[in-house]
């Protein structure tokens, strides 16, 4: 029910729902929490998801993976890179469960930074997910630094990243570096990623408008 009020426009429904389910004694689980967190991006105000992250101070949630993540991205979100570094510095480096950080929560924080227009930074992290950690970058962190180089006008950076990753890029990759271009009006750029589109989905008619 939570989820289900987030992700339909109802943020303060799902907030209040999760605050019942505290009044009443229920146990709330890492669901719960992170899908209230997701509630709390959609609000104007932190006062929410700093309660939440109180809570799970108190209830000794703050190092659950998925409740770590969703509170990343909830700060990430809300436009505060300094409360996700920090969220993200305090992880436990080991749980019974293994490593931690793991490749959500690195998405988190490189998304964060993305979000401050921090590039510098979210290259240190994908770095470090992927030597410090040996956690192999998936789609969406490649996805997440080619729109890091992107919108800081690094468009060399940015196409680059997409040469040197070690599978196929897809389509949303492709069409974060022409959003790029569009915005820079890198026009030789701008082909190359409308070639690729237009090879792996020729169907869309929104590569035809942004090109």
């Amino acid at each position: 029910m939570i989820t289900s009020y987030s992700q339909n426009g109802k943020p303060e429904e799902a907030i209040d729902l999760f605050c019942q389910m505290g009044m009443g004694g229920n146990k709330c689980d890492s669901v719960s929490v992170s899908s209230a967190l997701s509630s709390c991006s959609n609000l104007p105000s932190l006062h929410y998801g700093k309660e939440i992250h109180a809570f799970m101070i108190r209830r000794d949630v703050i190092s659950d993976l998925l409740c770590a993540s969703a509170l990343i991205d909830m700060y990430a979100k809300s436009g505060n890179l300094d409360f996700s570094r920090q969220v993200f510095n305090l992880m436990p480096n080991k749980n019974e469960n293994g490593i931690l950080p793991d490749h959500v929560t690195f998405l988190g924080i490189i998304f964060a930074c993305g979000h401050a227009d921090q590039v510098n930074e979210g290259i240190h992290y994908f770095n470090c997910m992927t030597e410090e950690y040996g956690i192999p970058a998936r789609m969406e962190h490649y996805a997440c630094m080619v729109y890091l180089f992107g919108h800081a006008g690094r468009l060399s950076d940015a196409f680059k990243t997409i040469q040197s990753m070690p599978f196929s890029p897809d389509a949303g990759v492709w069409s974060t570096l022409l959003g790029a271009c569009r915005v820079h009006g890198n026009v030789e750029l701008a082909e190359i990623a409308s070639k690729h589109l237009f090879e792996l989905d020729p169907q869309n008619s929104g590569y035809y408008i942004l090109l």
